[in-house]
């Protein structure tokens, strides 16, 4: 029999309200129509059946959909089920209506729950009314297997789109203020060394992955019209966001790779970084494209075990479940690699100062402890944003804070990689504007500190044990 070789699968959403059941085309199994739904199943166990008859659920493209399969819906009447005061009871027959209206937006699957012979349902410890929910079988793997999926309508929420808007709005405008560093850093040669080409590298990677997650919901929008699928954009989107967390990555390897050369009294070569840049391309970009391939051969080949833990693509990333366990594995492990690497750093920074002999040692090592507070201000900034990303919001306020996190996000970065002294007075000796700013700092600062030349002159009447230190310096002085 069908029903002993499936597996019954619940998909939560939210429940509806009554006047929005009325809104749906409701009819019989003979397909007749049904003009008051609650008048027609007064004295009948009535369930709801999401697809017409002869149809079955079947995902497609991150869609489900109904597809024609015929189905011996017989074997759902021997369910056993409870009667109100929860007790057993065989309930020999449901009656079935149909209504086109059903939703596959934010799925959760739960596998505890009970029918009552009423029509209404039991799970996580609360009644789902009748009719607030649809029952069908889902066309999984081939046709091969089949489930029957229990899948409640949503609560239409009137703030709905306006919350899918905002938060499409921060996304944008933290990518913009990314994009404005990536593009000071372009114009800018004297900021391009390991450090800064690794910054303008994690800025472009998560700047993408954000426009991709805003180009998805947009998707989700019903008001709006897109000329893409929202899955089509998941991979990408699952590339980028894995990229920028592995960039972050390589910012805490370099940190504390540089403080212990320094430690140890290493010459640091400027001709090395190139090589080194590239090493870290490979890893930054080609890491997640390998993760990024073997989850779309997990999905296209279907090697899971169970729908639960089908790669998040297809509904993307709108099963909570599937989205988490695909994200914070690798990037979980990306973050316990950056927290021992801080840790170490921490280390590397106390045992520096402890012996160092120099001021231009003291100074250096200043400047690496400043740029190690900036990563680490950067660390917490995305861990709090990924986080809330990954668990149910509910309600306007939470969208707020999420979005109002996410646009500070963009604008923290451009504030400090951008807004500081000698930013802008490189800026303004790019495109050659002269005005009282200039003037007053170019005196004191502009002329010796921010000059590579000048500090190649300082550096010849510095101490000859401090010129290990030089290239260390010269990497954070513009970050």
């Amino acid at each position: 029999m069908l029903l002993h070789l499936a597996t019954l699968t619940l998909i939560l959403l939210n429940e509806v309200k009554s006047d929005f059941i009325s809104e749906g085309t409701w009819k019989d199994m003979k397909n007749a129509s049904i003009d008051n739904p609650e008048e027609y199943c007064k004295n009948k166990n009535c369930i709801v059946k999401c697809c017409p008859d002869g149809h079955v659920i079947k995902i497609k493209f991150g869609n489900f959909l109904c597809h024609p399969l015929r189905i011996d819906y017989s074997e759902f009447n021997k369910n056993i089920t409870w009667d109100d005061s929860l007790r057993k009871t065989n309930v020999s027959y449901f009656h079935f209506i149909q209504n086109d209206r059903f939703s596959d937006l934010n799925p959760e699957l739960s596998f505890k729950f009970e029918l009552l012979k009423n029509g209404s349902m039991m799970v996580d410890g609360s009644v789902k009314e009748r009719l607030s929910f649809c029952v069908d079988f889902l066309s999984w793997k081939r046709n091969t297997k089949h489930k029957l999926v229990f899948q409640l309508n949503p609560e239409p929420e009137q703030d709905e789109d306006a919350k899918n808007l905002f938060n499409v709005a921060g996304m944008l405008i933290s990518s913009f203020f990314m994009c404005l560093v990536l593009v000071v850093y372009a114009l800018l040669p004297n900021l391009q060394n390991i450090a800064g080409k690794v910054l303008m590298a994690y800025l472009f990677s998560l700047s993408v992955g954000y426009i991709l997650r805003a180009l998805q919901i947009l998707d989700f929008v019903s008001t709006l019209t897109v000329s893409f699928s929202c899955s089509e954009l998941s991979p990408a989107f699952y590339y980028f966001l894995l990229s920028s967390f592995f960039w972050l990555n390589i910012m805490s390897f370099d940190l504390f790779w540089t403080l212990r050369g320094q430690r140890k009294c290493r010459d640091i070569h400027r001709q090395g970084e190139g090589v080194k840049f590239f090493y870290y391309s490979i890893y930054a970009w080609g890491t997640p494209l390998l993760i990024t391939l073997l989850v779309i051969i997990v999905e296209k080949q279907e090697l899971y075990s169970d729908s639960k833990y089908e790669p998040p693509f297809s509904n993307c990333f709108a099963d909570g479940f599937s989205s988490r366990l695909y994200m914070l594995l690798p990037i979980g492990i990306m973050t316990l690699i950056n927290c021992v690497l801080f840790s170490m750093t921490v280390y590397n920074i106390w045992l520096i100062k402890r012996n160092v002999v120099s001021n231009n040692e003291s100074r250096n090592t200043k400047k690496q402890q400043n740029r190690f507070v900036i990563y680490i201000k950067l660390f917490i900034l995305m861990g709090v944003t990924f986080t809330l990303e990954q668990f149910p919001m509910a309600g306007l306020v939470c969208y707020i804070l999420l979005n109002s996190i996410i646009v500070l996000s963009g604008v923290f970065m451009f504030y400090m990689f951008v807004c500081k002294k000698n930013i802008i007075l490189m800026l303004c000796k790019r495109f050659n504007i002269q005005n009282r700013f200039v003037d007053r700092q170019r005196p004191s600062n502009y002329s010796c500190v921010e000059s590579s030349k000048c500090s190649q002159i300082k550096s010849r009447y510095s101490q000859k044990s401090s010129v290990k230190s030089v290239e260390s310096s010269t990497l954070t002085t513009e970050i």
